[in-house]
This record gives C-alpha cells, structure tokens and sequence, in this order.
C-alpha cells in the first residue's frame, strides 16, 4: 500500500478536511463518493475538527515553553528557576518593635526568634530575631519584626521517590518559611546552585490550582526517611501596614528548665514587667505576577538594557546632600537583591525619609525588576596613606599595582583574625603624575562589626 502523509503546515480544520479527502483514491480506491451526504465524509469532518482542536492545544502549549510568551505562573517559575532566578513571593511589612521594662528586671529573660505577638486588634507581628534582656535590665530595646501569624505543620514522611506536603494557606511570605526534621533545616533547591554535601534539600512549588506544596524528591536531593516528621513553619501576612506606637500583647514565653521555685517567681515577675509595641512596619510586597517574571529573569545581574550599576551609585552620592558614597553588595545571587550602603559624610544614620528617597532612585533606574533595598552602613571605614617610591628599573606604574594587591591581601587578612568581614576594600591613586614623583595610595576599608 502506498504511503499517504498529511501536510505538517495544515493547521485548520478545513486544511486538514481537503488533506484527508486527497488521500482517499491512494488509501481507498474504491470509495469514489465524496459528497457531504456520504456518512465516510461526516467522519472526515469530525476527524479535521479534533485535529484542528488539537493544535490549538499544541500552539498553546509551543507558548509556555518560552519567557516572552508565557502566561501560567507555574510554567513562568519553572523558566524562570532555569536561568537562576527565584521569583519574588509575597513579603510582609518590616519594621521594628519596642521591648520596654516599666521596672529592672529580676531575671534573665530569653525570647526565641519567630515569637509571635499580636495587637488588641489581632494582627500578629513576628519577631525577626532573638532577645536576650540580662537580670537588672531597665529601658527598652528595638528588635527588628515582620508582620503576620506564623503557622505550622507536621506530617510524616513516607520514604517514597517523591514527597509532598500541600499548605493550606496560598501567600505565604518570604521572610519566615523553615522545613525541619528533628530540629535540621532542610534548604530550598534551586537550579545552577554548588552542591550540598548532605543534600537536605527541598522544591518549593506552585501548583495550578495556586496551592503550595513542599517536595522532596529522589532524584534532586535526599528524601526523609520513612515515618520521619516534617515540620514546615511560615508566615501569613496581610496587605496592612502600622504606623507605629500600637500596643502588642504578652506573648507566651516558656520559663527555662531547672529554675528553683523562688527563680520560677523571679522569671514570671520579669516578664509581668515588660510591655511591647510596635514600631513602623510596613514594605508589603504581593508576589511577582507573570507579567514581570516574563522580563524579571536575567541570567546574570550584567545586561545590555540599563540597570543599577556603580555609575548611578556614584551618580546617587554626587546628588544627595550629606552623603559620602553609596556602595553596591548584590546580596544573594539566586533573588537578585541589592544592597545599597549609604555611607554619610558626618556618620550620622540617616532617616526613613531619606532612604526612601535612595530606594526611589534606584528604582527608577532598574530595568530588571530587582530587589533594591536601601539601608544605612553599619559598617567602619579607615583610611591610609602608603607612599610608593619606584626603585631603579622599575616603572611607577608596576611599583603601584604590586602594593595595591600587598595591601589588600593584608587588610582582607588582617580584618579576618579581628572576627571581621570584609565587604568592600578598594585602593585608588589619588595623584597622577610623572613617574619620578611618588605616588600616594589611599585605601577605604569597610567591614562589619565594632571599631
């Protein structure tokens, strides 16, 4: 029998009719009637309707596989994690809260970073770190906090290829979202990453139905083993924002283990002597929509399109009153996050106001969608001065750069055995002239940690 073969460019149902009715004399030499009555035909004609149905779904599907075509959000994160970038999720309002003692204290009072509190209202507000307040404490401390009611969930593993935990809340936020087993934190997995040597990974993922699942998976990672209980611990927040000064609750706080009953009666009389409320929390953040994520995925923070670079850093400092320099630290290759370091001329930190005037700046210099945050420099500069006199046979030009990569290699390495971090050590000539003069070096060392 003679081999018939539909067109590949027919894509209508009526393209694919005539195709069908033209192979009929070499499949079927005997059917000579092709008329619409024929009931052969009406099967025709049904067969080009579901053809053509099919590569409606097929040209739909041909989209999802791209960034600029893209139009389910799952899809869009898949894409987006292949080239390295992990899509923005919801973020709740930051800010801080005030501890305050309305007499010294009598004990040691710990509280545990993720410490929930919640207002006469019920919006609940998350603490972001750990408090530790030292018997005799008295006045008050400002502990960074987000907003929102932290849940959890257990559920047992059952050892299989592939494990799943569904959530039962849809947004959860980006600051707080841990997954345990007996008390070790798994890491959420994500493309192109330096491998882990335990391999306690986890797949955070998006499902159609806009769910959260949690996933461990063979193939990517170690799976718990069977019986073994997963823990997931994450925030619910909402789209509010607190202006400050509102009165939180006493959050429930477990006394140590061990304390005699007199230590027990100091502990419960410490905690009766604090009151907490509020600072400013607000930055809420809905998750990235698909039509961001379609131009938010750079394969590296370098791009032809303009984006925020050291020249609007330097261009930033030249046009704010006060400042000294601004300083870029990409923070975390995986999100994309810029940290923008203000560094004041008289070391004063500056106001909400005016890093909020920094943050719009860059903004509106950021092509890429990044995450920008811009925070004042917690951080000590020092200064000095090297003179380079050039031997014999030797250029001005050799003699500097030589002691530029000395110098740096002994401040990275003298900033290390103090227990500091270098975040930005950068030498430059500040003369220029004739090889005969010296040259002076100037080195600005920033790193974390008390002078």
């Amino acid at each position: 029998m003679p081999k018939a073969r539909l067109r590949f460019t027919s894509r209508t149902a009526q393209q694919v009719r005539e195709d069908l009715i033209a192979m009929i004399p070499t499949l079927a030499p005997s059917w000579t009637s092709h008329g619409e009555d024929e009931p052969g035909i009406a099967l025709v004609e049904m067969l080009a309707g579901v053809a053509d149905g099919l590569h409606y779904y097929f040209d739909k599907q041909a989209l999802e596989t791209f960034l600029p075509t893209v139009r389910l959000r799952h899809n869009a994160m898949s894409l987006s994690h292949l080239v390295g970038y992990r899509p923005r999720r919801t973020r709740a309002a930051q800010g801080s809260i005030k501890i305050l003692t309305t007499q010294p204290l009598i004990s040691d009072v710990y509280i545990p970073v993720h410490t929930q509190l919640m207002t006469q209202a019920g919006v609940g507000v998350v603490l972001a770190e750990e408090v530790f307040l030292p018997n005799g404490f008295s006045g008050f401390k400002i502990v960074p906090a987000v907003q929102g009611e932290k849940r959890t969930i257990t559920a047992e593993s059952s050892g299989r290829a592939r494990v799943e935990i569904v959530l039962s809340d849809r947004r959860p936020s980006e600051q707080l979202f841990d997954v345990t087993t007996y008390g070790q934190r798994w890491v959420e997995f994500r493309d192109s990453q330096p491998e882990d040597p335990d391999n306690r990974w986890y797949h955070y993922q998006e499902n159609v139905d806009r769910s959260i699942s949690v996933l461990f998976l063979n193939e990517l990672g170690n799976v718990p083993m069977a019986g073994t209980p997963i823990t997931v611990s994450y925030l619910v927040s909402q789209d509010i924002e607190i202006a400050g000064a509102t009165p939180l609750q006493r959050p429930d706080l477990e006394p140590p283990s061990g304390l005699t009953a007199a230590e027990l009666e100091n502990f419960t009389l410490s905690l009766e002597r604090l009151k907490y409320e509020t600072g400013l929390l607000r930055g809420y953040r809905n998750r990235e929509q698909v039509s961001n994520l379609r131009v938010s995925a750079p394969v590296s923070i370098k791009t032809k399109n303009r984006a925020v670079s050291e020249a609007d850093y330097s261009l930033l400092a030249r046009q704010l009153g006060g400042v000294r320099n601004v300083k870029m630290v990409l923070s975390d290759f995986y999100t994309r996050q810029l940290v923008a370091y203000v560094l004041m001329e008289d070391a004063v930190e500056p106001d909400q106001g005016f890093l909020d005037e920094v943050q719009a700046f860059l903004n509106a210099r950021n092509d890429l969608t990044l995450d920008v945050t811009s925070a004042a420099a917690p951080l000590q500069d020092f200064f000095c001065t090297v003179q380079v006199m050039p031997a014999a046979g030797y250029t001005a030009a050799a003699a500097v750069y030589d002691v530029r990569e000395a110098l740096t290699q002994f401040l990275r390495t003298t900033a290390f055995n103090f227990g500091r971090t270098v975040r930005k050590s950068e030498i430059y000539s500040v003369g220029n002239g004739p090889e005969s003069v010296s040259y002076i070096e100037v080195t600005a060392l920033y790193w974390d940690g008390d002078p």
